[in-house]
């Protein structure tokens, strides 16, 4: 009786401590994060985010119900993530989650409350494949994010993968504080212009009624923008000074007879503009624009040019590509910037400069120069000096080599450039070699041979950066791996690290590379080059360098300004400008500067609009580094990014196979034979023991 009761009384104490740590653990509850980069934990830039929220901020989550793999976690996921934003923020961060029914039993002319909601705030379904019964088809399906913050809508209108989810969210709440606060401190008005000939109109009633349809577009977005947008109908055909702002907004023209008309839209503001075509070319005839259409080109223009507090000078003229990816043809091969342009513009403003005629502003933070091809002035040399004494962040892809293409041949020539930035940046630290770096770890071409197989061709011009190139003590560059690089020359540092200036190798070569100098380039065509069999070693491809640096210009006579400043007559016009300059004159100060001997890791063949790829993840990291943003790169290369297969040798291949098909079975029967003489150890210690007891018992009686 008393043992029953013992056990009676020891149960519920059991069941009382687990209900104890139960309630405890509602209130102290506590989670570690065990993955490599730290996925699911919040970075510094998110908590702060929500925590200093000063309207309400809620986001709104639908996901249609049993979907297929691989997006069948992805719910779950954004869950766990928002949980962790509503960890972290105030009282005016919310958060709901919305079902959606997309099931072939759902009536689709049957809208429920919940898909209604989701098409409100811009969520549409996106198709899907499926496997069912061993058959692949399309199903419809809802993944998307609506975030509301005061009268403002952002969307993110499908999360299809959790690769850096936390900063896609982080972003789109960033965006919203800063339109807010962009439309709060506007000084003058987004102008949205509607170029429409009044030619055009001959050609359908719809054209007629466009300049009304816009207005009405324009009145009901400023609901929301704080009537901040101004609406203009602009007729090139009655000013003819229209037509030439209409060919540089990119808006086609179109033959009427004899004349030439335009219909296109505009959304401009200060120096950014962004326009697009109202009328499409088609077998059966033009088509035009339809309201929703145009509706997201004013909004999503809008949305870019108040998103876009933060600012990169870009050095034009001296030979260097328009950073919209469109200029003049010319005889050397020239660096396509036509995906990087959009790429940057999500986040920064890109601002061009031409440095002969003006002076860098004071309040601009980096300077972006992208492979000059002239010799630059010696003004804007001290332009750009100066800058980065001031504290400016100086961004370099150059080139060492003019590369040109013999039209009958096919061949390239290359030509070394001289633009004077390698002698300035010498002077800071690092020095751009004239020659190129080939790897054997490099980009590997898959043909198709004359026998239907596949054959791989490894072009070591294209040297690629694996995950133990990159610097792994800077947390930016963490988790990138595969990185693409093309006509890449090497860097040296061209002096000892000095007191105050540090220089940060950010990733190299592998230790199989080789470079090719100018006399070599033209023995050997780089594209066709081959391994040699000694000297190779690994290249720094791309330095940072910050701290303290000592002016070019210290100890040498100042440039003049090209245009003289008007302050008297003759003479006394340059003697008052070189007193001014050297009073303005900053023989040292605190900067930064980026090297990296190659333009073509810009080019659009490396570049993805999308920002995915390990080349754009690096741009865009370099850039929000030498802007100090660098908590926004360390969150966009958290927990994304591709992720090769990492190479391993023969032998290791081979011992992992073999360990698989022998060694597995092999330890199972092991554990099994240590398990079998344990038991049977286990029997003999158990026989001996009750045998010594009974011929115990045998004596006693």
């Amino acid at each position: 009786m008393k043992k029953t009761l013992h056990r009676i009384a020891q149960t519920v104490l059991y069941l009382a401590v687990v209900v104890l740590l139960n309630a405890a653990a509602t209130s102290l509850f506590f989670r570690i994060d065990l993955t490599r980069n730290k996925i699911y934990t919040l970075s510094d830039a998110s908590k702060n985010a929500v925590a200093t929220l000063q309207e309400p901020l809620t986001i709104k989550a639908f996901f249609s119900q049993n979907m297929p793999a691989p997006y069948n976690n992805i719910e779950q996921q954004v869950r766990d993530l928002l949980d962790e934003y509503a960890h972290w923020g105030n009282e005016y961060f919310n958060y709901s989650f919305y079902s959606m029914d997309t099931s072939e039993d759902a009536d689709p002319e049957k809208m429920n409350e919940n898909e209604e909601l989701a098409r409100n705030h811009f969520v549409l379904p996106i198709q899907i494949e499926k496997v069912e019964k061993d058959k692949v088809k399309l199903v419809r399906a809802y993944m998307g994010l609506a975030f509301q913050h005061g009268d403002l809508l952002e969307t993110v209108p499908a999360v299809t993968s959790p690769e850096r989810l936390e900063f896609t969210i982080t972003q789109a709440i960033h965006t919203l504080n800063e339109r807010v606060s962009s439309l709060v401190y506007l000084e003058e008005n987004i102008l949205v212009d509607l170029y429409l000939s009044s030619s055009l109109y001959q050609l359908g009633g719809l054209l007629a009624g466009l300049p009304s349809e816009v207005q009405q577009i324009t009145a009901r977005l400023n609901e929301t923008y704080f009537n901040r947008l101004q609406f203009r109908h602009l007729d090139p055909t009655l000013y003819p000074d229209l037509q030439t702002q209409a060919a540089r907004y990119g808006i086609p023209p179109i033959r009427i007879g004899d004349e030439t008309a335009y219909a296109g839209l505009i959304v401009s503001h200060d120096e950014e503009v962004f326009g697009a075509s109202l009328l499409l070319d088609s077998p059966s005839g033009y088509q035009v624009a339809s309201m929703e259409s145009m509706s997201a080109m004013v909004e999503d223009a809008a949305k870019a040019i108040l998103g876009n507090h933060e600012e990169i000078g870009y050095m034009a003229g001296f030979g260097t590509p328009p950073y919209r990816g469109s200029g003049e043809q010319t005889d050397a091969v020239q660096t396509d910037l036509s995906v990087f342009y959009p790429l940057v513009s999500k986040q920064y403003s890109i601002k061009g400069l031409l440095l002969e005629k003006r002076r860098i502003p004071e309040s601009l933070q980096s300077l972006l120069i992208v492979s000059p091809r002239e010799k630059l002035s010696d003004w804007a040399l001290f332009q750009i000096d100066q800058f980065l004494m001031r504290g400016g962040s100086l961004i370099l892809f150059l080139d060492a080599f003019d590369v040109y293409i013999d039209p009958l041949a096919g061949l390239p020539f290359y030509a070394p450039r001289e633009t004077g930035l390698e002698q300035m940046i010498e002077h800071y630290g690092v020095s751009l070699s004239p020659s190129y770096v080939l790897d054997e770890v490099s980009f590997v071409s898959r043909e198709r041979n004359q026998r239907g197989g596949i054959d791989e061709v490894p072009i070591y011009f294209a040297p690629v950066i694996d995950k133990d190139s990159f610097n792994p003590d800077l947390r930016y560059l963490k988790n990138l791996d595969g990185m693409i690089t093309i006509s890449v020359s090497p860097l040296e540092l061209s002096r000892d690290e000095e007191e105050g200036l540090k220089a940060h190798l950010l990733f190299s070569s592998s230790d199989r590379a080789w470079d090719l100098d100018y006399q070599d380039i033209h023995r050997v065509n780089p594209v066709a080059a081959q391994p040699p069999l000694t000297g190779k070693r690994s290249f720094a491809l791309a330095y940072l360098l910050e701290g303290s640096f000592s002016s070019y210009f210290a100890g040498k006579s100042l440039p003049e300004r090209p245009e003289p400043i008007e302050t008297g007559q003759g003479s006394d016009v340059r003697l008052t400008q070189a007193i001014a300059l050297e009073e303005e004159f900053l023989p040292e100060g605190e900067g930064r500067l980026f090297v990296m001997g190659s333009s073509m890791n810009l080019g659009a063949s490396i570049l993805d609009p999308e920002g995915a790829r390990p080349n754009s993840l690096f741009l865009l990291n370099i850039l929000d580094v030498m802007n100090d943003q660098e908590e926004r790169a360390e969150m966009r290369v958290k927990g994304g990014g591709i992720t090769p297969i990492e190479e391993t040798s023969a032998r290791r291949r081979t011992f992992v196979k073999v360990f698989n098909i022998v060694g597995l079975p092999a330890l199972v029967v092991l554990a099994g034979a240590l398990v079998w003489l344990y038991r049977m150890g286990r029997k003999r210690r158990i026989a001996q023991r009750f045998g010594k007891q009974v011929a115990a018992n045998r004596r006693q009686s």
